[in-house]
């Protein structure tokens, strides 16, 4: 137990050398935390819960029904996970920490992220750490030589979404690369985000996601003629910086890639949108006419 406390107090020295202002623009808000990678549709059957950080980096981690903190708060009555969160956080990075005790056992639970399609993705580790208080086996080992951890698994963050259309309520009026399919759109507070899905064909196939700012960059335009310029991406591996510029997906592979667009302030009203590719001429990913139907 003092070791744990140990390590926490660590965390929290490192949060308070960081830059306030910068870790409030960061991670100020909502985040999800999903156990898969790339998911689609409004289902939360992959979602382990929410994460909520105010601007002073107070954070509350709330999870949803069947995940192991909700059972953990069952069987320790009295125990609120959510009123016993640790959080640190720099610029690209997050950790978590949630604790609850009964008798001499100790459950701690650690969410630990950094950011890779800044900023609104995060790939994070969660690990479950079961320990004894007041027992005089409790030792380093426990912790270096991982006797203590029951088990870990991979989280998948991302922002709150305001409004999700998924693959089957969205309609295409033309593409002009029929193996690239548009899998979901997402409107969030900080991103227009479209997730494509490059199919699996017979042949290797090489293409280059150009950089934002650049004539040839990627941007969302709407019905009423606003339009959203590229500001970031996940799931690129490109030989550029960021993973932008030339990748080649081997033959009978898919690739998923996600684009994230400056907001739209009026995503409810939005029924309409085009993907374009900059100043492409050939070969482009462009999507005309993409209409938006909600889910009833």
């Amino acid at each position: 137990m003092r070791l744990t406390l140990f390590l926490l107090s660590l965390f929290l020295i490192q949060a308070q050398s960081s830059d306030l202002k910068a870790q409030k623009n960061f991670f100020s808000g909502e985040w999800y935390t999903y156990s898969t990678e790339f998911h689609t549709g409004v289902s939360t059957d992959n979602v382990n819960g929410n994460i909520s950080i105010n601007g002073l980096g107070e954070a509350k981690w709330i999870h949803s029904d069947g995940f192991y903190l909700s059972r953990l708060k069952t069987q320790y009555r009295g125990c609120a996970p959510t009123e016993k969160s640790i959080s640190n956080y720099s610029s690209f990075t997050l950790s978590l920490a949630i604790e609850c005790a009964n008798s001499d056992t100790v459950d701690t639970f650690n969410l630990t992220g950094f950011s890779v399609g800044n900023p609104f993705y995060l790939l994070g580790s969660t690990t479950r750490i079961k320990a004894l208080k007041s027992h005089s086996d409790l030792d380093i080992k426990c912790y270096m030589g991982g006797g203590c951890i029951l088990n870990s698994f991979n989280s998948f963050l991302r922002r709150r979404s305001n409004r999700t259309v998924v693959e089957d309520f969205l309609f295409i009026g033309s593409a002009t690369n029929p193996n690239i399919s548009i899998e979901e759109i997402r409107f969030t507070d900080q991103a227009l985000e479209v997730l494509l899905l490059f199919n699996e064909i017979d042949q290797q196939y090489s293409g280059n996601l150009h950089s934002p700012g650049s004539d040839f960059a990627m941007y969302v335009r709407d019905a009423s003629g606003n339009r959203y310029d590229l500001i970031s991406q996940f799931g690129w591996t490109g030989s550029d910086k960021y993973g932008y510029g030339n990748m080649v997906i081997p033959a009978d592979t898919e690739q998923h890639l996600l684009l994230f667009f400056e907001p739209a302030t009026n995503f409810d009203s939005i029924t309409n949108l085009s993907l374009i590719e900059g100043s492409c001429e050939s070969g482009c990913w462009n999507f005309y006419d993409v209409r938006l139907k909600d889910k009833n």
